[in-house]
């Protein structure tokens, strides 16, 4: 994809520019949650907000990912590991290389957790910090 590449080009820039955009007006209009595409990175800044880092082992993700598309565990792998890549430059186009990404307020494992508790403790941290 374009949009994730690691050569840039005028329309890359315009493209990234143009999400940045689109996200920053959703997340200031509130009652919003955005999904990847450097969101934390581009609404750190945002007073009421909430940031989420929903991570599991790569070992994890791969097996998940070769049952679910019936694919081998190898290449479920190459595949988890090359959307990891992706997501790295992404973030860092937007924040800045290197950039320390304690910039997330919780950690939740994929791996330990199911969906309901993942929920659960999100939606607690809403309610702590006066956003529901």
């Amino acid at each position: 994809m374009l949009a994730q590449s690691k050569d840039y080009y005028k329309s890359d820039l315009k493209i990234r520019s143009t999400i940045a955009k689109v996200i920053r007006r959703f997340a200031n209009e509130g009652n919003a949650i955005i999904v990847g595409r450097g969101g934390v990175a581009i609404t750190r800044d945002i007073p009421k907000s909430l940031h989420v880092f929903l991570e599991a082992p790569l070992e994890w993700r791969a097996l998940r990912l070769a049952e679910k598309d019936n694919i081998p565990v190898e290449q479920a792998r190459s595949y988890a590991q090359s959307i990891d890549k992706k997501r790295n430059l992404f973030r860092d186009f937007f924040q800045g290389k290197g950039t320390d990404y304690t910039r997330f307020d919780i950690k939740l494992n994929c791996m330990t957790l199911e969906v309901g508790e993942i929920t659960d403790i999100i939606v607690g941290a809403l309610r702590t910090r006066s956003m529901l």
